[in-house]
């Protein structure tokens, strides 16, 4: 008899595992985001950059949680209107940021980890808008 117990108790712990799991979002987490879209590959696994593509590490000093998901949601867009982007874009290229298809949750912790994850604009002078 307890052996069934024991074995129920297991089933149900697996279970609730399982579907604590499943319910939440596979995407919730930043990090997660950054490496399902390969930002890695461009930005760094750290996020200090490449040859590719700029450091991420100070992203809060010129982006914020309104203008850094505008952004990414049409880098293209967003470079043509801002010289400082433009200047940024040439020094890799060829290499372009690319548009991606984030879901509004991905967006969301994505942004949220970038900014999070950079050193605070309180540390660092804000460039001037171009």
């Amino acid at each position: 008899m307890r052996s069934g117990i024991q074995w129920t108790l297991i089933i149900s712990i697996l279970v609730a595992g399982f579907l604590s799991t499943a319910s939440a979002a596979p995407d919730a987490d930043g990090a997660a985001v950054y490496s399902k879209f390969g930002c890695q590959t461009c930005h760094g696994g750290h996020r200090g950059g490449t040859s590719r593509g700029p450091s991420l590490r100070s992203v809060a000093t010129v982006w914020d949680e309104k203008t850094l998901p505008v952004y990414l949601q049409n880098p293209a867009a967003a470079r043509e209107k801002n010289e400082r982007l433009q200047k940024l874009s040439n020094r890799y290229a060829p290499t372009r940021m690319l548009q991606f298809e984030f879901k509004d949750e991905e967006l969301k912790v994505l942004v949220k980890f970038l900014l999070q994850n950079s050193k605070s604009s309180s540390t660092q002078t804000k460039p001037a808008a171009n």
